[in-house]
């Protein structure tokens, strides 16, 4: 059967690959680097099972090139992983060195997931974005007070810092970005000053009251769940997500993940961490791929990302040098990261960084393959 990559990652799918290894003896999933359907935008694997009525023995992952085998690779499953919902097709796109490899790290009391040292959830959610937020000049030319306003980012798109401090924020709301939410309290129409009551008429007048998520609330121009985060994850993204600290304590909607960190955690350290190469290839196995190469991370995948906490002396000075230093190459930063965490904290060698660093290449250039 030709079946939806989906079939790897999707949580709906696990019962599928359970049914199918309580009925065939032999199991095999074909992945294919160039798409079997061109005109489609979605990703398709060839699913091959035989032996029906009998447990399964074999479960097998092979990836192709093309479809007379050209580049085959196999590789053996371990059939308690399917059991146990932990399988995924992007794990066995690297060498069984480096699975092994990162299998070992995930195993190391040094190494902690993500959803270990904070809580990654999404952000608020308006139903109409384009009318709850807007920009200084529609702020302006409704007369909104900025009491009825908090300060918001929407999206992390050309951000390549690891703090959002207030001035990028500003930066953006001159260049006419949408930079505010409409905050409206929860109290009757008749309350409100004229010049929001005005605005909320210009949303009726388009229908935005009737839209699911605001027809389903109390007051429809309340937007509920509004928190400032410790930092903020990329949700969808090209190359790695992002993780930066919210220094601005600016609010976002669910186009961005946000980070509240347990225990008093310092965020700066997973901030500056991110970026090193064994927490990359983690993104990758752990999320996932859309059609175009698109990259999504789920609240529950971002969770399962291995980070490293660096040791206490290391902070300030690796958060320096990538606040001031070579933020605009990723092979340095990742050279600088791996230095400091996976070869100083973990006694990694250069061979074992390169290896989990190529492996994340691989699997980007995997997905982003037309």
């Amino acid at each position: 059967m030709v079946m939806p990559a989906e079939l790897g990652h999707a949580m709906y799918a696990r019962d599928v690959l359970r049914y199918l290894i309580q009925h065939f003896r032999h199991v095999g999933i074909e992945m294919f680097r160039d798409k079997l359907f061109g005109k489609l935008s979605q990703s398709t694997v060839l699913l091959l099972c035989e032996g029906y009525g009998e447990p399964c023995r074999v479960f097998v992952i092979s990836s192709a090139a093309d479809l007379q085998g050209s580049g085959r690779q196999m590789a053996r499953v371990d059939i308690s992983s399917v059991r146990n919902g932990t399988f995924r097709f992007t794990h066995y796109l690297v060498p069984d060195a480096v699975r092994e490899l990162y299998l070992g790290l995930a195993a190391d009391r040094r190494v902690q997931r993500l959803g270990e040292v904070a809580d990654v959830g999404i952000g608020y959610v308006t139903g109409a974005n384009e009318f709850f937020h807007l920009s200084d000049e529609e702020r302006r030319r409704w007369d909104i007070s900025t009491r009825f306003l908090r300060p918001a980012v929407l999206n992390l798109r050309g951000f390549n810092d690891i703090e959002y401090r207030r001035e990028y924020w500003i930066e953006h709301r001159k260049r006419g970005k949408k930079a505010y939410l409409l905050a409206v309290p929860p109290v009757p129409r008749g309350s409100l000053p004229n010049s929001i009551g005005r605005y909320l008429r210009e949303g009726e007048a388009s229908g935005v009251p009737e839209r699911y998520k605001c027809r389903i609330r109390q007051h429809w121009y309340v937007v509920p769940h509004v928190r400032i985060a410790d930092a903020f994850l990329s949700y969808m993204s090209d190359g790695q997500p992002l993780l930066v600290t919210n220094a601005a304590n600016l609010v976002a909607p669910n186009t961005i993940h946000l980070l509240r960190f347990a225990d008093g955690r310092d965020p700066r350290c997973y901030a500056a961490t991110w970026r090193n190469s064994l927490t990359r290839l983690s993104c990758e196995l752990e999320g996932h791929a859309l059609g175009g190469g698109l990259f999504k991370l789920e609240p529950s995948e971002a969770e399962n990302v291995l980070v490293v906490h660096p040791r206490p002396s290391h902070v300030p000075v690796l958060f320096e040098q990538l606040r001031h230093g070579p933020a605009g190459s990723g092979d340095q930063v990742a050279d600088l990261t791996d230095r400091y965490i996976l070869k100083a904290k973990l006694g990694l060698t250069a061979s074992d960084c390169l290896l989990l660093r190529d492996a994340a290449v691989k699997i980007e250039s995997w997905r982003k393959h037309k």
